[in-house]
């Protein structure tokens, strides 16, 4: 999932621990939409919840780094 996350950024020690943080609040919290894809049947929730996460991350990401530049 860190390399989806990663997909608009570049990789930096910084931004691969942001990725994390990121990703790893996004997928315990399970916000919506990431939440609804954990009640899909069998090992497909558990997938498309960790994907949704590192979508949504990247955005995030991609959002920190363009107007903080950092």
């Amino acid at each position: 999932a860190l390399p989806i996350v990663l997909a608009f950024v570049p990789v930096t020690l910084n931004h691969l621990i942001a990725a994390y943080i990121i990703f790893r609040i996004l997928d315990i919290s399970k916000i919506w939409p990431i939440g609804h894809f954990e009640h899909y049947p069998g090992a497909w929730g558990v997938m498309l919840d960790d994907t949704m996460a590192a979508i949504i991350g990247a955005i995030l990401l991609g959002g920190l780094v363009w107007f903080l530049a950092f």
